[in-house]
């Protein structure tokens, strides 16, 4: 059990190590003026997923609330929009 229970933390470890540089990656092309598509994600609250870094609909919701994935949901309006405007 304790194996199960250390391979556990370690990939919880690696989840967190893999967001923080998600999110350091964002800040960084943020300040230098580009947008950033990021791995898709949405909220219980949302009728919609999100997958860009400049979406402000995005912004709104605290991390807390983000989940993985596009919970089967279409992608937000102002998204596709950034998307499809390129950098």
């Amino acid at each position: 059990m304790k194996k199960a229970s250390s391979t556990g933390a370690q990939q919880d470890r690696q989840r967190i190590r893999d967001r923080d540089f998600c999110r350091y990656a964002a800040r960084l092309a943020g300040s230098l003026g580009d947008t950033v598509r990021v791995t898709p994600w949405h909220s219980d609250r949302d009728t919609h997923h999100h997958d860009n870094s400049d979406c402000e609909a995005a912004r709104k919701i605290s991390e807390r609330e983000r989940k993985p994935g596009t919970g089967d949901k279409p992608l937000c309006n102002e998204c596709a929009k950034l998307d499809s405007a390129g950098p």
